[in-house]
């Protein structure tokens, strides 16, 4: 998967990678070292709920409490900032490529193509396929240059601008087996990001109209609504896993995973999986990297930031 609209090549050894997600109202921060043992470890983690002043203040009130000016960052925009198209691929050489991809998504976007940054993945699609598909991933020039701006001038260094599902994909390369084809859930308050992938691959990324709130609505008296809830979410999961056993190379899914959970929710993990007919399981972060002890790790909570800081093509 490409690094999206910012990529800077970078020449000093830092061994910490700091992510950090941003929203209208929250900014989440999370700093992993690697420890020269092959392992890593997350050695601070924190947030704020706030307008972009006090988001500003709060990433310099760390950068300057944790001695980290000068560290690289990988920021994870705000969905709502960058949108995400599955187009067919133009029919043109690859040195063309770049161009033709603009060309194509300029119609989708409400403003002038030249103010947009552009980006795309190619999928590993069957070959018997004629026509191939891949992601465009778009977002305005300024609000990068912006986003860029502000997190320098909290004394970081800007390694990449990210997206969410790229946050999410990383966490998924650190998981075992991750050489064999699963999807990974994750579950925001008004809707669910899944993505699948297999061998560092990824097949698809798509965001679903459910959340949290949904969940948090049902009522335990009312069995036939939490069936009925349960089984919309199995349903958008199984379109997804159908289309990718369909139309891209060797797709199968072998279990379905989720980012950690606030709250335990084992009827949701029990439904999932006898609906779908998958293992399925809720994953913790302790499985793939150490956890300083007083890091206040609340399960749930700044995912997007911690897949950032995961980026092993800056650890």
């Amino acid at each position: 998967m490409a690094q999206f609209f910012w990529q800077k090549r970078l020449t000093t050894d830092n061994t910490g990678q700091i992510g950090i997600s941003i929203s209208k109202q929250r900014l989440s921060f999370a700093y992993v070292k690697n420890e020269g043992t092959g392992e890593i470890k997350l050695t601070h983690l924190g947030s704020i709920c706030g307008a972009k002043e006090a988001q500003q203040t709060y990433l310099k009130d760390c950068v300057s409490s944790l001695h980290l000016q000068g560290t690289h960052a990988t920021v994870v925009l705000y969905d709502k900032d960058y949108q995400v198209f599955l187009v067919e691929q133009p029919a043109v050489p690859a040195s063309e490529m770049p161009k033709a991809i603009r060309w194509l998504v300029a119609e989708y976007i409400d403003f002038p193509i030249e103010e947009a940054l552009v980006d795309y993945i190619e999928l590993p699609q069957k070959n018997n396929e004629s026509v191939k598909m891949l992601y465009v991933v778009v977002t305005k020039k300024s609000k990068v240059d912006e986003t860029v701006s502000w997190i320098q001038a909290a004394g970081l260094t800007v390694k990449t601008i990210d997206i969410c599902q790229s946050a999410l994909r990383q966490i998924a390369l650190n998981l075992e087996n991750a050489e064999e084809g699963q999807a990974l859930l994750h579950l925001e308050e008004e809707k669910s990001y899944l993505i699948i992938f297999k061998n560092k691959t990824l097949y698809m990324m798509r965001d679903l109209d459910l959340g949290l709130n949904m969940l948090s609505a049902l009522s335990e008296e009312n069995a036939k609504e939490s069936v009925a809830c349960y089984q919309d979410l199995s349903v958008e999961i199984q379109r997804s896993l159908d289309y990718c056993a369909s139309k891209l190379q060797n797709a199968n899914v072998s279990r379905l995973v989720i980012t950690p959970l606030q709250k335990k929710r084992p009827q949701l993990l029990s439904n999932l999986s006898n609906i779908l007919g998958l293992p399925v399981r809720e994953i913790n972060y302790t499985e793939f990297m150490n956890i300083k002890e007083d890091v206040p790790l609340k399960e749930g909570a700044c995912v997007f930031a911690i897949g950032a800081a995961l980026n092993q093509d800056n650890l």
